[in-house]
Parts: structure tokens; C-alpha cells; sequence
């Protein structure tokens, strides 16, 4: 795989676009996984990354056709993500050119994709905060949601492989330490080992915690701009709040109830909006 540039989505120059390394193949828009070889596959990838070079390239001073560009791009990386390819690069070379396209709901689907595949990768993260950032409205976390971000920084700030590592490094510390202490008098080693199993049986936890939230109440991103949230499900009930949504606008799903959804958001305000016009992560 071809090393990365840091850049932001905003600036983002030919050269800096990330090729995608080929893993998988299942049935897909441009072939079947039997007749897609991996010339083909690679002839796609290609024609996507020129695209994009030639949307960058006519930008300034064709910006129809930089966008029909942009959009063949995005249309080449899609096609490669249906045929069941899952890599990391791939969702963030298709969040970039979703981002040129000003579509900055299906630009945040892709970047947190991306990072589910890669966490902690420093491009999508700081892509994912720029493309935030022309989010609108912003809402502000709930009192009770910063709180516990404070109190449990580990399970908000680390990755879930991060801490599921953290947790069986700690695990075997804390419990070989127990076990050497039933052989040798060293009064460390207690303190040690209980430091040990507690950190690590606390990481398990929260891992397991994240896998029952996101199964219960998935993440979720507003892909369609000037959504209302409403109060039931409907185009009848009163809206939920005075503004629409935005496009990009993060969430999670509640329940599904004839095509549409209820949701939650980080404010903790809750509503309904149509099926449609959101994508889970």
C-alpha cells in the first residue's frame, strides 16, 4: 500500500490521494467475483484516482466538470467497496471525494469507516474533524455525555482493538504477577497483579460494552440535507426541534418502525426521521 500524505480534505493535491491495496473480491456493479480478475480490479482503482486528479486539476476553472470528475471518482470507489472489497484506504479515498462534492454526510460515513478499519489512522481522524466542522447545526454534547467522557476517557478515547490489547497485556501482567507471588515473598507483586486484572477486566468490559451499544443503538450519519426531526413518525407530527438537520449530522439509531427511525442525539433530544435519509456506520 502506498504511504499517505497528511492533508485536509479542503486541499487535498493529486499526488496525496491514497491507492487501495486489493483484498477481497464478491459479487459487485462492474463484475462477479469470477470474472473481476485483479487487472480489472486494478483498472477501476486507476480510472477512480485519475478522476480525482482531474476533478483537483479543473477545479478552478471548470467546476461542472471538476464535480462530474469527483463524481466518477466516488462512483469507481463505490463500485470496488460493492463488490466487497473492505480496506481502510478505499473508504478514505471515497470519503475524500465525497468531501469535494460538498456531500459532507456520505464524507463522515466514509471517514468513521474508515477508521473502524484503521483506528487511529492521523488522515481520516483529522479529515473527520475538518468535515465536521462544516456540519450545521453543531450540538453541543449533553451535560451528562461530556460528564462520563471525563470519567471514562479510556473507553471514548482509545479505539476498541486498542483497549482489547491494553486489556490482555494488562491481564497478563496482573495475573502472572499473582502467580509468582504464590512462589515468591515479594510484597510488590500483589499491588501489581491486582493493579493488572483490574485495568484489564475494566478494558474487557468496556469493549464488550461498545460491541452491546453499537448492536442495540448502532451509529448512524444524516446523508441528505435540511432534514426535519420530528416528534412521531410521520409527516404529521410538529418537529422535534426549530432547525433542520444537516447533512453529516451524527446520531444514533433507537428503534425502526415503518421506514422511519427514531434517533438520538448528542444532546440527548430525541426524534424521528425517515429511513432514507440516514446510513448506519
Amino acid at each position: 500500500m502506498v504511504s499517505r500524505t497528511r492533508v485536509t480534505p479542503g486541499a487535498i493535491p493529486s499526488a496525496a490521494l491514497a491507492c487501495v491495496a486489493i483484498l477481497m473480491l464478491a459479487p459487485g456493479l462492474y463484475a462477479s467475483a469470477a470474472e473481476m480478475s485483479r487487472a480489472q480490479q486494478q483498472a477501476v482503482l486507476e480510472d477512480a484516482l485519475q478522476a480525482f486528479d482531474e476533478g483537483v486539476q479543473s477545479a478552478a476553472r471548470n467546476p461542472a466538470q471538476s464535480r462530474e470528475a469527483y463524481r466518477q471518482a466516488a462512483g469507481g470507489f463505490e463500485s470496488l467497496l460493492r463488490a466487497g472489497l473492505c480496506n481502510a484506504s478505499l473508504e478514505y479515498n471515497l470519503a475524500n471525494a465525497y468531501f469535494r462534492l460538498n456531500e459532507h454526510g456520505r464524507a463522515i460515513l466514509h471517514y468513521r469507516r474508515a477508521l473502524l478499519l484503521a483506528p487511529g489512522d492521523p488522515l481520516a481522524t483529522e479529515n473527520l474533524r475538518y468535515a465536521r466542522n462544516r456540519v450545521e447545526p453543531f450540538i453541543e454534547p449533553s451535560a451528562s455525555n461530556q460528564l462520563m467522557r471525563r470519567v471514562l476517557f479510556l473507553h471514548y478515547t482509545l479505539a476498541a482493538q486498542t483497549r482489547l490489547r491494553l486489556a490482555f497485556v494488562c491481564l497478563a501482567v496482573g495475573w502472572g504477577a499473582l502467580a509468582l507471588r504464590l512462589r515468591f515473598s515479594a510484597a510488590p507483586l500483589v499491588p501489581v497483579g491486582l493493579i493488572g486484572v483490574v485495568v484489564g477486566s475494566t478494558l474487557t468490559v468496556s469493549v464488550l460494552w461498545e460491541l452491546r451499544t453499537q448492536a442495540r443503538t448502532p451509529d448512524a450519519v444524516v446523508i441528505e440535507d435540511r432534514q426535519t426531526l420530528r416528534l412521531g413518525r410521520g409527516e404529521a407530527y410538529d418537529p422535534a426541534l426549530s432547525a433542520p438537520l444537516g447533512a453529516g449530522v451524527e446520531l444514533q439509531v433507537q428503534q425502526r418502525r415503518g421506514g422511519w427511525v427514531e434517533v438520538e442525539l448528542r444532546d440527548g433530544k430525541t426524534g424521528w426521521l425517515p429511513e432514507r435519509v440516514i446510513e448506519e456506520i
